[in-house]
């Protein structure tokens, strides 16, 4: 067939060829592989991401939030990674803007729920934004609400961003409120060295160094058994007892960690004030978890019922739980002596099995 007998196409006909040719590419690369829910880029996002890409991961980040903005799983993800980009790079103006986007558009996201949003603000609004304002009226917004949700690494932190937000503000007594009041609330708390940091502050700014010194004796005393802990924590009480006037005492008490003989000022300091009523709330509020349960008790005073719970807890750890029971018990024996000498000795026969139990005869 020749060109002048060959059938001939329309224009636009041959226009639109073309075109339905690229759609069925389209179409085609779709159907092998191009993303089309936030699940896909989400997953791709995160390869980058954790590959050292962080330019081309904030890409795929932003394409979700654009492209799947109804998805309440993933967006609200991808936002949190942004900011949290920008964080790095300290551009705290566009990290802020993205943590809000977040908490605005996606209250009842799962990330919203565990605390980031508010714990990422309090940060942000506090420490870069120089807004104690600000951190406060987070936790007005946010904090309460999300409350029984929250994790409690994000719940700690943003609390105690906010009582530092009140020592800005020239507000020392409603910092001391603020995170009294919390405590029952997020008991975990009582473990957390920058809560007994701030307790000091506070205390300090109000002129009282007996509260000063009794948050630094629970604060050494209730603190995880882990080495930088208890070193953070011996500071905290070296410093304050220095603070009252008193150097000597700051050295005798390091003294006393080396030499269990030695003097230990600590012994001397009061222990914290709790009432029947603060002990019932903190109890219904841990449960019948053991290991907070002993730890209530350490903080209330009653070191027989704190070491029943720590060894109940040793006798019904999961292999995952192991260690963590142990320590337990090694912070009893810390909290009943304010050394870790006898803990230590502990450590070491749960060890080696060799030795004498400490638990056998501890004296309270």
């Amino acid at each position: 067939m020749d060109r002048l007998t060959r059938p001939m196409i329309p224009m636009t006909v041959r226009v639109l060829l073309p075109l339905l040719f690229i759609a069925l590419l389209t179409s085609f690369a779709v159907a092998q592989g191009e993303p089309t829910n936030g699940k896909q880029l989400w997953d791709q996002a995160e390869a980058l991401n954790s590959g050292g890409d962080k330019v081309g991961a904030f890409k795929v980040y932003n394409a979700i939030v654009t492209q799947f903005p109804t998805d309440s799983i993933y967006a609200p993800r991808a936002l949190l990674r942004m900011a949290l980009v920008r964080y790095d790079e300290r551009n705290t103006t566009e990290a802020l803007a993205y943590t809000i986007k977040m908490t605005t558009d996606y209250p009842d996201s799962n990330v919203c729920q565990m605390g980031y949003g508010a714990f990422y603000l309090t940060a942000l609004y506090l420490i870069f934004q120089n807004n104690p304002q600000a951190t406060v009226d987070v936790v007005k917004s946010h904090i309460d609400h999300y409350a029984p949700h929250l994790d409690d690494a994000e719940w700690c932190g943003a609390l105690n961003r906010v009582a530092q937000a009140y020592l800005k503000l020239n507000k020392p007594k409603d910092a001391q409120d603020f995170l009294i009041a919390r405590t029952s609330q997020c008991v975990s708390l009582l473990v957390d060295p920058e809560y007994y940091e701030t307790l000091v502050q506070i205390a300090q700014a109000q002129k009282d160094n007996t509260a000063a010194l009794t948050a630094a004796r629970q604060g050494y005393a209730l603190c995880d058994f882990d080495e930088a802990k208890i070193k953070r924590m011996a500071n905290l009480v070296r410093r304050t007892l220095m603070a009252t006037g008193d150097f000597s005492k700051g050295l005798q008490f390091l003294a006393s960690q080396d030499d269990p003989t030695a003097p230990n000022p600590l012994k001397d300091i009061p222990a914290v004030k709790v009432t029947d009523q603060q002990k019932d709330e903190l109890l219904k509020a841990v449960g019948e978890k053991l290991e907070m349960r002993s730890v209530v008790y350490l903080y209330c005073g009653d070191n027989a019922k704190a070491m029943a719970d720590a060894t109940q807890f040793v006798a019904q750890a999961s292999d995952q739980d192991a260690v963590k029971s142990i320590m337990a018990v090694a912070r009893v024996f810390k909290a009943a002596d304010l050394g870790v000498h006898r803990a230590n000795r502990f450590i070491e026969f749960a060890r080696t099995g060799k030795g004498e139990n400490p638990c056998n005869n501890p004296g309270f």
